[in-house]
C-alpha cells in the first residue's frame, strides 16, 4: 500500500493506475487526474485541490474523501 501523506503531487496522472489502499491525506492534489484508477480504500482526508472532474471516472468504493465524507459510489 502507498504511502504519500502530505506529498505534492501537481499535475501526476494516475490514469488506470490500482491505488486500492493507499493513504493520501494531506496531499496537494492540484491538476490530478485518475481516469479510470481505483481508488478502493483510499485516504484522501484534508487532501487540497482535488476536483470533482479527476475522480470522475475513478472507482470510488470506501474512498475518503478530502472532507471526511465516505464515497460508496462504486461499491
Amino acid at each position: 500500500t502507498a504511502n504519500l501523506t502530505g506529498a505534492d503531487l501537481f499535475g501526476a496522472s494516475f490514469n488506470g493506475t490500482n491505488l486500492q489502499g493507499a493513504m493520501l491525506r494531506d496531499a496537494r492534489l492540484y491538476g490530478v487526474r485518475f481516469t479510470f484508477s481505483d481508488l478502493t480504500g483510499v485516504d484522501l482526508l484534508g487532501a487540497e485541490g482535488l476536483t470533482p472532474m479527476a475522480v470522475n471516472n475513478a472507482r470510488l468504493c470506501r474512498t475518503r474523501m478530502p472532507d471526511g465524507v465516505v464515497e460508496d459510489r462504486d461499491c
